[in-house]
C-alpha cells in the first residue's frame, strides 16, 4: 500500500514522464525502442539496456520511470487511481 507521499511522488514522476515524451519524435523512438525489446525472446536480460537507453533518449528520470511503470505490479495504478493528472499529460 502507497502512502500519500508515495502517490505524491508517483504523480511527480508521470508529469515529468509526460514532458519528457511531449517533444515531437520522442514518441516514435520510445515506441520503436520498447517493441524491439518486448518482441525480444530474452525481454527480462535486456529490460537493464532498456532503461539505459530511455534514460539517453528522455533523460534520467523519465526513463527510469518508464522502465517503472512497464515493470510495476498491477495493484500500485489502482492504489494511486485517486491521483489527478492534468487531461493534456494523457
Amino acid at each position: 500500500m502507497l502512502d500519500h507521499e508515495e502517490k505524491f511522488l508517483f504523480k511527480e514522476e508521470i508529469l515529468h514522464l509526460g514532458g519528457a515524451v511531449a517533444e515531437p519524435g520522442i514518441l516514435d523512438n520510445v515506441e520503436d525502442l520498447l517493441t524491439d525489446v518486448i518482441t525480444s525472446p530474452r525481454f527480462d536480460s535486456e529490460v537493464f539496456t532498456l532503461e539505459r537507453s530511455l534514460q539517453v533518449m528522455l533523460g534520467p528520470r523519465a526513463g527510469t520511470t518508464l522502465v517503472g511503470l512497464l515493470t510495476v505490479a498491477p495493484e500500485v495504478f489502482d492504489e494511486v487511481a485517486e491521483v489527478r493528472i492534468p487531461s493534456e499529460v494523457h
